[in-house]
């Protein structure tokens, strides 16, 4: 359900001729809080992104847990979702308030 959300979502902003000028960065994880995770790429160089109620987590079997999350009446956070150790993608932009922030946009589980 979330999936098709997220796509529709994609599909509808491409639709209206929108477009963001976010960039890719993969690696695995080292933490993950509500508000953050931070991600350790190849080369070993940390990449620390902003999470918010826009960013939009991709993971095999995340509706069952956000089922279970809404059963028990709370919002769902990213770190329901993400563990450390995970391999991601996370799509980010820098962020327009605070220089020096990147903002994740998309975050998928790849392992």
């Amino acid at each position: 359900m979330l999936r098709r959300i997220a796509i529709a979502a994609l599909v509808l902003s491409v639709a209206a001729g929108l477009t963001w000028a976010a960039e890719t960065q993969k690696g695995t994880v080292k933490s993950v809080t509500g508000n953050s995770v931070v991600i350790t790429d190849t080369a070993g160089k940390e990449w620390s992104f902003v999470v918010d109620k826009d960013t939009m987590v991709f993971v095999k079997g995340a509706h069952k847990k956000l089922d279970a999350v809404k059963a028990d009446g709370k919002m769902p956070t990213i770190n329901e979702f993400v563990s450390e150790k995970q391999e991601v993608s996370v799509k980010y932009e820098k962020s327009t308030k605070q220089e020096g922030y990147l903002v994740a946009k998309e975050v998928h589980v790849v392992k």
